[in-house]
């Protein structure tokens, strides 16, 4: 994607339409799905995609099988914009890999300038789910920002439960986190493997009430 702009408001619905809100949202602006042997590639350059509700996701990989997960961001927004229901926006993600079961295969995320905004409960910016095994690199640079206003978000979340490391890197973008019990990053691993971040040449987390700006386990 190239420029353009991308809009989901709905359940389940196609980016080019816009539907009532309900409980269980679950929009994609951009969504490459795999089973099997392959790689996912997902490249987004100077573009806006807006979603609403519960679980709505700007950008997915989701892998179950043999491969790697890779999406680049250079420029442009994603936001997830405030919905209309008692649970809008809750768990909701700016950029998600996701290596599911146990599959093997790295997970590489990377934003070069641009912004990504979530609001919601337990909301993320950037997120790398491992379940098998593989690395998972997510990269911050060159002036990208992300914010989230909601309490338990994570501008950057790592999660690993399976073997390998975890890698995070900012250099010269900034996050912002405004919620409760929130975390302008965080690294977390249940396997075999390591937890390394990096934060630099201007690099920053800002936080309110009890968020962490910085968390490795």
């Amino acid at each position: 994607m190239t420029g353009g702009s991308i809009t989901t408001q709905g359940k389940k619905l196609p980016v080019t339409i816009m539907g009532t809100p309900e409980l269980e949202g679950r929009n994609f602006g951009i969504f490459g799905q795999h089973q099997g042997s392959g790689n996912i590639g997902i490249t987004v350059s100077d573009g806006s995609i807006t979603t609403k509700e519960v679980n709505s996701t700007g950008i997915l990989g989701q892998h179950q099988g043999s491969g790697n997960v890779v999406i680049s961001m250079t420029g442009g927004r994603i936001t997830i914009e405030k919905g209309i229901t008692a649970h809008a926006n809750v768990f909701s993600t700016g950029i998600r890999g996701y290596l599911k079961g146990t599959g093997t295969g790295n997970i590489e995320i990377s934003m070069t300038g641009g912004r990504i905004a979530t609001q919601g409960t337990s909301s993320r910016g950037i997120f790398g789910e491992h379940e098998g095994t593989g690395n998972i690199g997510i990269a911050v640079k060159e002036g990208g920002r992300i914010t989230t206003t909601g309490a338990r978000s994570y501008g950057i979340y790592g999660q690993h439960s399976g073997t390998n490391n975890i890698v995070i890197t900012v250099s010269g973008g900034s996050i912002t986190t405004t919620g409760a019990d929130s975390s302008g990053i965080l690294g977390e691993h249940k396997g075999k493997g390591n937890v390394a971040v990096s934060v630099s040449g201007g690099g920053k987390h800002l936080h309110l009430g009890f968020s962490r700006d910085f968390w490795t386990s």
